[in-house]
């Protein structure tokens, strides 16, 4: 079998404001300490103790193989007031960034993961209009302390995903715009893309920019519905399009280098006439009961659909976020090899309209699941509270094996999941 380049990325994803921990410079502090905003009532204390456990967990990542890690690093953090950058922070950063290379992994960079400095919130978050001025300013200071380290930067991650939380949900900091408003977040969302990119571009002559898609396949819950059929199609449209056109619009080619894509799975929807701040959708399960957005059903047809969909910008893809929230890690073994066993069919075909840079598990720890608090169970590693302790579950070996030997080999389920056949 044809191996791949040596430069093809396999790693692991580590969130900020998920994994730190201690955030309570953030609206999502403020917002998790209210009764009734995160369903097991749990906060974002201790997270996963990544900001004091960073060396373990890097040391972790590079002991199963991994040769790529992409870190989310905090803008509540680092800009903890307008006209202040925190020095203390950035110098955390230095050292997470600098480890990461000296153990030989490439480092992909994320400057904002849904978490907001609380005084930007406190203005009006996204929709203030001096948002995008503090966010390139932070972008400036990041990446001047952090360029000798990473080259390969993702300004904003899943955007998209933000402005449907935002504008037609109550569940999120912020939200409940309404869908009158996705147009103007959205293009709010892409000229701060595009200009962060623009400023890492001047701070590093070699900086690789990724775009950040959430990918979701959409279905129609019944399938002989027009109605459904329609929205199914909108829903698509939008979720995976939207913003990717919204940043080569203001920006032309040069608003990314790659597109960095985050998949779960298969979204399913049914026309709801009385669900208009919600454009009229409702996610919902197999027998058409209502679910979260976020409740998708696995599917590597899926996955294979959006990379395809996302072929036509004309950009490389690396997965950047391939990720599976089970209690029973067996299924967690399953989604991976059938997911991954795909992807890596698919890059090896080396078709000119479909290139594929890297592969990546996302989230690697345990952590802070936003809305959902902290009793789901989506990392490769188990974080045990309120001890903290580390345990790489089975599935974390078994992507150790993937990563190695470039493919899901014939009884690797079966010797690291005690799956007889997957």
């Amino acid at each position: 079998m044809k191996p791949f380049p040596s430069d093809f990325l396999f790693g692991v994803s580590i969130g900020a404001h998920q994994c730190e921990g201690g955030d309570d410079g953030s609206d999502w502090y403020r917002w998790a300490l209210r009764p009734g905003h995160i369903l097991d009532g749990s906060d974002q204390n201790p997270g996963s103790g990544h900001w004091l456990h960073f060396r373990d967990d890097l040391a972790l990542a590079h002991k199963l193989g991994m040769n790529a890690v992409c870190i989310g690093v905090n803008w509540a953090r680092i800009q903890p007031a307008p006209d202040c950058f925190d020095a203390e922070a950035l110098e955390h950063y230095r050292q997470v960034f600098q480890l990461a290379s000296s153990l030989d992994m490439t480092v992909l960079g994320v400057l904002y993961h849904t978490a907001l400095p609380r005084w930007i919130a406190d203005r009006g978050g996204w929709q203030a209009p001096e948002c995008p001025d503090h966010f390139e300013a932070y972008t400036r200071e990041t990446v001047r302390m952090l360029g000798e380290w990473c080259l390969h930067w993702i300004p904003v991650q899943e955007a998209e995903c933000l402005v449907t939380r935002l504008c037609r949900e109550k569940k999120w900091p912020g939200s409940g715009l309404g869908v009158r408003h996705e147009a103007v977040l959205r293009n709010t969302l892409a000229e701060a893309h595009v200009r962060a990119a623009e400023a890492i571009r001047e701070s590093i002559s070699q900086a690789v920019i990724g775009l950040s898609v959430r990918g979701i396949p959409v279905e129609p819950w019944d399938e002989h519905s027009p109605w459904d059929m329609r929205l199914a199609e909108k829903e698509q449209e939008r979720l995976n399009r939207a913003f990717p056109e919204a940043v080569f619009r203001a920006s032309g080619s040069d608003g990314a280098d790659f597109i960095a894509l985050s998949y779960q799975g298969v979204l399913r929807t049914r026309f709801a006439a009385g669900r208009f701040r919600y454009g009229f959708s409702l996610p919902v399960d197999q027998d058409g009961r209502a679910v979260d957005f976020d409740e998708l059903q696995p599917s590597s047809d899926g996955l294979e659909e959006v990379l395809l969909l996302l072929s036509a910008f004309q950009k490389p893809i690396a997965v950047t976020g391939l990720g599976f929230a089970a209690d029973d890690d067996r299924e967690r073994c399953r989604f991976l090899c059938d997911h991954a066993g795909r992807l890596l069919t698919l890059a090896r075909r080396e078709e000119p309209s479909l290139k594929i840079q890297g592969l990546f598990y996302s989230p690697f720890l345990d952590g802070f699941e936003w809305h959902h608090g902290c009793a789901r169970r989506c990392g490769l590693v188990h974080v045990k509270r309120p001890g903290l302790e580390r345990t790489p579950n089975p599935s974390a070996w078994l992507w150790k094996d993937i990563a190695q030997h470039q493919e899901v080999r014939p009884g690797t389920a079966a010797r690291y999941c005690g799956e007889e056949e997957i």
